[in-house]
């Protein structure tokens, strides 16, 4: 349970899907973020309660158990791919690049491996993006439409592309993005570990 003393930098670790939260907030949960989260509250003039509120009430919405897509038709399987996970890879893919390239600018000094999970990260998102528009444009209508299938062979190979791209970066710092940082930026994995993004 988060509440006035629980540390800004710790939540975030632990629950990366906050991260957005904060963000709007304008509580930075970065290199600020090693403070009680009153003191931070207190620093933008915001009620330190209801800011745990929030974040409570945040975590609580993301523990609901997502809709059984088994059980969908075709229609509506297509739907609750666009409406959930396209949508939210537009959202946050942008965020995800900006976060992570401000890291390496910052801090690839200290450790050059950031550099090289930015720019995976980058192109992560130009191809989430570019295999997204081509589902909606190509691959969902023609599934909707009943026509004949189309050919997903580059479908197929975008995902195994992508899974090779985000094991490099879980190669990089033995497993996962936050050692990399670790003595840098309490916070640096939150870039990549946004609502369990692996990047």
């Amino acid at each position: 349970m988060i509440n006035a003393t629980t540390i800004v930098s710790d939540i975030v670790r632990e629950r990366p899907g906050l991260a957005p939260l904060f963000e709007q907030l304008n509580i930075d949960y970065c290199c600020g973020g090693n403070r009680p989260l009153a003191e931070a509250c207190e620093e933008r003039g915001l009620e330190p309660e209801t800011v745990a509120t929030l974040l409570n009430a945040s975590l609580d919405q993301q523990a609901q158990p997502e809709e059984r897509v088994d059980a969908l038709s075709d229609a509506e399987l297509v739907e609750h791919i666009v409406t959930t996970h396209h949508v939210y890879l537009r959202r946050e893919l942008p965020r995800i690049v900006q976060i992570a390239e401000k890291v390496a600018s910052g801090h690839s000094d200290k450790e050059p491996r950031l550099v090289e999970v930015a720019v995976i990260c980058k192109t992560l998102a130009t191809n989430l993006l570019r295999h997204a528009d081509g589902e909606e444009g190509e691959l969902f209508p023609a599934i909707l439409e009943g026509n004949a299938a189309p050919d997903v062979s580059r479908y197929v190979a975008d995902h195994e592309a992508v899974g090779a791209q985000l094991a490099r970066i879980r190669e990089l710092p033995d497993g996962h993005v936050a050692p990399l940082a670790q003595n840098l930026l309490p916070t640096s994995s939150t870039s990549v570990a946004g609502s369990q993004w692996p990047c």
